[in-house]
C-alpha cells in the first residue's frame, strides 16, 4: 500500500470515529443511552435479591399484578399456583427457616399452603451443605407445598445438595429447580427479565428490566464456570 492510500484510510478513519462520537453524544442527550440504573443500584447478593422480590410479588412497586410472577412460575415450570389471587402472595426476603437452616434470600407464600424459597447466589458458592438444608426445612415445614429454586450466576447445578437429597425432596420431580442467571436466550432469569419486558404496560417499568437484563446479561458473560472474572 502507498503512502497516500495509508493516508487516505487513516483520514477516513479519522472521519468515521469523529462521527460515531457526535452520535454517540447525540443519542446520550436525546435517549440516555449511557445511563443504566443497575449502574447506580445496589447489585451485591442482597440488593439483587431485593429486586427480584419486588419484580416477582404482585403486589410490588411495579404495579403490573401477579404477571412477572406468572412469568416466573412458567420459567420454572411450575404451574400457576393460583397466582392470579395477588391478595393472597406474599412475598419476603431474608427469611429464617429455622433451626440450623438459616436465612433464605426470597421466600413466596401462594394459596392453599405452597411455598417457593429462592437462594441467590450469584457470585459465591453455597454455604456447608446450604440447599440441602434449606430443602428439609422447608419440606419438615410445608410438605408437598414445598418448592426451592437455587439461583447461581454461572452454574447449572448446586454444589451443597446431593442427588439423593434432591430426590427426597422432589420425588415426583416438580418441586426443586436451578435457575441460573445466565441460562441462554430461554432459559434463565435473564430470558425471564426479556419476557417481563414484553408484559410490562408501564414504559418505567419496561426500562428498568431493560437495563436490568442489560446489566445482568453484560455481568454474567463474564464469568466462567468458576464464577470468577474472565
Amino acid at each position: 500500500m502507498d503512502q497516500a492510500r495509508i493516508e487516505h484510510f487513516f483520514t477516513t478513519l479519522g472521519t468515521v470515529t469523529s462521527g460515531a462520537r457526535e452520535v454517540g453524544s447525540r443519542l446520550a442527550l436525546e435517549l440516555g443511552s449511557d445511563l443504566n440504573l443497575l449502574d447506580l443500584m445496589r447489585t451485591d447478593e442482597l440488593g439483587l435479591s431485593r429486586l427480584l422480590a419486588m419484580l416477582i410479588d404482585p403486589n410490588g412497586a411495579h404495579g403490573q399484578g401477579s404477571v412477572f410472577l406468572a412469568l416466573f412460575l412458567d420459567a420454572c415450570g411450575f404451574d400457576r399456583m393460583a397466582s392470579d389471587a395477588s391478595e393472597a402472595v406474599r412475598v419476603e426476603c431474608e427469611v429464617s427457616l429455622g433451626g440450623e437452616a438459616g436465612r433464605i434470600d426470597i421466600l413466596i407464600n401462594l394459596p392453599g399452603g405452597r411455598v417457593i424459597g429462592i437462594e441467590n447466589k450469584p457470585y459465591a458458592l453455597e454455604g456447608d451443605a446450604q440447599l440441602a438444608r434449606y430443602a428439609k426445612s422447608l419440606d419438615e415445614s410445608y410438605g408437598p407445598g414445598a418448592h426451592l429454586v437455587f439461583v447461581p450466576g454461572w452454574s447449572d447445578t448446586a454444589c451443597t445438595i446431593t442427588p439423593e437429597e434432591i430426590k427426597r425432596f422432589d420425588s415426583d420431580g416438580r418441586r426443586y429447580r436451578v435457575l441460573p442467571w445466565n441460562g441462554g436466550d430461554v432459559h434463565g432469569v435473564i430470558a425471564w427479565l426479556r419476557r417481563c419486558e414484553k408484559m410490562a404496560r408501564a414504559p418505567k417499568v419496561r426500562h428498568l428490566l431493560a437495563d436490568f437484563a442489560d446489566w445482568a446479561e453484560g455481568r454474567f458473560t463474564m464469568l466462567d464456570d468458576k464464577g470468577t472474572d474472565v
